[in-house]
C-alpha cells in the first residue's frame, strides 16, 4: 500500500492523495475554531465544558472520535498541529476546480486525472529550489541621475547584507528605506506613499494606491520604487524567537504561486508607468524583485512549458517574449487565456530585465548556501 501523500498550499488548502483518491480541505476565514468545535460537539453528542481552551477542547474532541492528531467529523477535519494548536478545515466539494486553480497559479499542467493533478501540485510545492546557480549578472542602467543614484544605492545596500535579515517584504522595505535615508542622497523618502488616481484605471482595484517607497531629490524630482520579495525559508534558518529555541521546521516556508508573483511584478511596472504620467516632476521608477527561489531566473521545467500560459510574464533574462509590450496569459497556440483575477495588459514600451549581483551567500547548517539575487526593471519617461 502506497503511503499517503499530502501538502498544505498557501497555508489554507490541504491536499491529500491516498489509495487512488484525492481529498481537498480548505480553511474558511469565517470559521471560528472554538465555535466550530462547540457546534460539532453539540451535533454529535460530545459533552464539553465551557472553560476549556481551544487546544484542550480540540485535543479531547479528536480523541473522542478515535484520532491522535486529527479526526474527520462530518464535513470538518480537525487537526492538532505542532505545539498543540488546533486547525479546522472544511471538505472542499469542488475538488477538480480547486486543483486546476492551484495548478494554474503554480504554472503546471492542468490536464490529467485528479490524482495526477494532485500529485503534480504536491511535487511542485515540495520542490526545493536549486539556489547554487545564480542568473547571469546584467548591471541595471538608468539615464536620469536620480534613478541611477537610486539603482546604485539599492545595490550598495545589498552588499551590506550578510545574514538572513528579511523574513517578509515589510522587513525588506523597512531596512532598505532606512539605508536610503542614511545615505543623505535624498531630500525626502516616504514609505507607503499614498496616491489617489484621478480616474478609473483598468487594472487598478482601487483609486487609492500605495507606492512602496518614493524618493525626492533637492530639485523636487520624484522616483518610485515598488518591491516584491518571494522567498522560501528552509528548516533551520530561524532557530529562536523571543530568545527561546524553536523546532527547526516550525518557521520553514515553502513559497508557491510563482506565476502570480511574476504577473504582479510586471503589474508593478505598469503601475509605475501610470503614476509617473500623473506629474511632470516624476522621472520614473524601479520595479525590484529580490528572491532566493531560482525558479524565477532559470528556465521553466521544459521547453514546452516555456511557450505556455505565463511566457509574457517570465522573469528569465533574454527571453524573446519580453521584447514586446504585451503582458498576457497565452495558450500554447498563442491565443489569450482570460484569467479574471489577473487580467492581461500592455506596457507603454518594452523594458530590459536586469538580474543584478547576488547577495553574499548565507550559510544554512549543512544545507546548500542560500543565494538571494535582485531583479530590476527601470521605467523612464
Amino acid at each position: 500500500m502506497k503511503p499517503m501523500q499530502e501538502v498544505i498550499y498557501n497555508e489554507d488548502t490541504l491536499i491529500r492523495v491516498k489509495e487512488g483518491r484525492v481529498t481537498v480541505y480548505r480553511v474558511h476565514p469565517t470559521d471560528s475554531v472554538k465555535a466550530t468545535l462547540r457546534e460539532l460537539s453539540e451535533q454529535h453528542g460530545f459533552e464539553y465544558q465551557k472553560e476549556w481552551n481551544t487546544r484542550s477542547f480540540g485535543a479531547k474532541l479528536i480523541a473522542d472520535f478515535g484520532g491522535k492528531a486529527e479526526a474527520l467529523i462530518g464535513s470538518y477535519l480537525i487537526r492538532k498541529i505542532e505545539g498543540g494548536a488546533i486547525e479546522v478545515y472544511r471538505i472542499c466539494d469542488e475538488v477538480k476546480n480547486e486543483l486546476i486553480r492551484i495548478s494554474q497559479e503554480l504554472g503546471i499542467d492542468t490536464s490529467g486525472s485528479l490524482v495526477e493533478l494532485a500529485q503534480n501540485i504536491i511535487t511542485e510545492v515540495n520542490r526545493v529550489p536549486e539556489p547554487d546557480r545564480p542568473a547571469s549578472v546584467t548591471i541595471p542602467q538608468a539615464t536620469h541621475p536620480l534613478l541611477q543614484k537610486l539603482l546604485q544605492d539599492i545595490q550598495d545596500f545589498f552588499k551590506t547584507v550578510h545574514t538572513f535579515t528579511f523574513h517578509n517584504e515589510a522587513s525588506l522595505q523597512l531596512n532598505l528605506s532606512n539605508y536610503l535615508i542614511n545615505t543623505g542622497h535624498y531630500a525626502s523618502i516616504e514609505v507607503e506613499y499614498l496616491i489617489v488616481s484621478p480616474d478609473e484605471v483598468e487594472g487598478l482595484t482601487s483609486k487609492r494606491c500605495f507606492i512602496d517607497i518614493v524618493v525626492k531629490n533637492e530639485s523636487g524630482e520624484y522616483a518610485l520604487l515598488e518591491l516584491k520579495y518571494p522567498l522560501y525559508i528552509p528548516e533551520g534558518v530561524i532557530t529562536s524567537r523571543l530568545g527561546a529555541n524553536i523546532k527547526p521546521e516550525i518557521y520553514a516556508v515553502k513559497q508557491g504561486a510563482q506565476n502570480v508573483v511574476r504577473y504582479l511584478f510586471w503589474k508593478d511596472v505598469k503601475r509605475i508607468e501610470y503614476f509617473s504620467s500623473l506629474s511632470k516632476e516624476v522621472v520614473g521608477g524601479i520595479a525590484l524583485l529580490l528572491t532566493n527561489d531560482s525558479i524565477y531566473w532559470t528556465a521553466p521545467k521544459s521547453d514546452g512549458d516555456t511557450m505556455a500560459l505565463y511566457r509574457e510574464f517570465s522573469l528569465k533574462a533574454g527571453q524573446s517574449s519580453l521584447s514586446t509590450k504585451s503582458r498576457r496569459w497565452r495558450e500554447e497556440d498563442g491565443t489569450e487565456r482570460v484569467w479574471n483575477s489577473y487580467p492581461g495588459f500592455d506596457l507603454e514600451k518594452a523594458y530590459p530585465l536586469y538580474w543584478g549581483d547576488h547577495l553574499t551567500p548565507i550559510k544554512v547548517g549543512e544545507k546548500k548556501d542560500l543565494i538571494f539575487q535582485p531583479c530590476f526593471v527601470v521605467v523612464e519617461k
